[in-house]
């Protein structure tokens, strides 16, 4: 661990009442994880007044990677996690563990996830693992957490499956209710080339139906993800099973490149492919003031838009 809060007794067991924890302008490297936040699963001891903000996590030297999470929490009230830049969470390549920008896990409630740059999160191993940007990795007591303005670039795997859980994606939700998801900027971009079978990634992964009251406008999803063996594909929105729904979804751009080796869709409800925008409203019943065209990034990790180059995105989203 870098920065930890959990018990006396270990450092990996939970600990009670650690309130008003703040991690503020620090630099770090070279560890598992780097700040992690392990509170009581008992509601009267978990944490109350968490702040994770403008800390440089990750470092451009390979043996300085952070080779986990950049940051976890859980068992949490209202916390504050922003203006953090993650960057290089790099496993091993004979590593069986996921590679994360944010992980947050059980009971994390209300709060916001706000103003972070997440880069750079690869899980290289050709067995097949995950990498997220963000992860809500667990469907018990997580609710009402605000994600907005957030970058999520360079999400990255291997040629694995077309359809398993470990594939790189922007944000996962594996649990989680009424979360709002507003104003982010996830780009999917470059060559995946490790690995034999055909691969697939996506900017938005839903894996479970105890996701409920989801509420997902003014994002900018772009998967351009080439790779390396053909039948793949790049999505922006996956479904790992039918049955989840949206409390609302509107407002948001869906956009994609296929190549010669990768088709890119703008979903998957679980059972279905939505090729286009027109398949997803379908499904959907909603996205009527969505969009699908490339945006023009500074580049393809600075995730702000170009002046007066994104004239359809320009003033296409909503006031929340």
């Amino acid at each position: 661990y870098g920065i930890v809060s959990s018990a006396t007794s270990a450092v990996a067991t939970a600990g009670d009442d650690n309130d008003n924890f703040r991690v503020e302008n620090c630099a770090i490297s070279k560890v598992y994880n780097g700040i992690s936040n392990l509170a009581s699963t008992t509601p009267a001891l978990s944490a109350d007044g968490l702040v994770i903000t403008q800390n440089v996590i990750g470092d451009a030297v390979v043996a300085n990677y952070v080779t986990n999470r950049g940051i976890e929490v859980n068992n949490v009230n209202s916390p504050v996690i922003s203006q953090n830049t993650i960057f290089n969470i790099i496993t091993l390549s004979t590593a069986s563990n996921a590679a994360t920008g944010i992980d947050l896990g059980v009971n994390v409630i209300n709060g916001e996830v706000v103003r972070n740059n997440i880069t750079s999160v690869y899980q290289p191993s050709t067995g097949g693992w995950n990498a997220y940007g963000i992860h809500f990795s667990s469907s018990t007591g997580t609710t009402g957490v605000l994600v907005a303005n957030n970058f999520i670039s360079d999400i990255k795997t291997v040629n694995y499956s077309t359809s398993s859980s470990f594939n790189a994606f922007g944000i996962r939700f594996s649990g989680g209710t009424n979360l709002k998801i507003y104003n982010n900027s996830i780009n999917m971009f470059g060559d995946v080339t490790a690995g034999t079978s055909a691969g697939m990634s996506s900017n938005i992964y839903i894996s479970s139906t105890l996701v409920t009251g989801l509420d997902m406008r003014n994002n900018i999803f772009s998967n351009t993800q080439n790779f390396g063996v053909a039948g793949s594909f790049a999505y922006n929105i996956y479904h790992s099973l039918t049955g989840i729904s949206y409390n609302n979804i509107n407002f948001n751009d869906y956009a994609g490149a296929s190549t010669a080796n990768t088709t890119a869709r703008v979903g998957f409800d679980g059972s279905t492919a939505r090729t286009t925008l027109a398949d997803w409203r379908t499904f959907t019943g909603q996205d009527l003031s969505s969009f699908s065209v490339a945006p023009v990034f500074v580049s393809n990790t600075d995730l702000h838009l170009v002046n007066n180059s994104n004239q359809c995105l320009d003033g296409g989203g909503t006031l929340l």
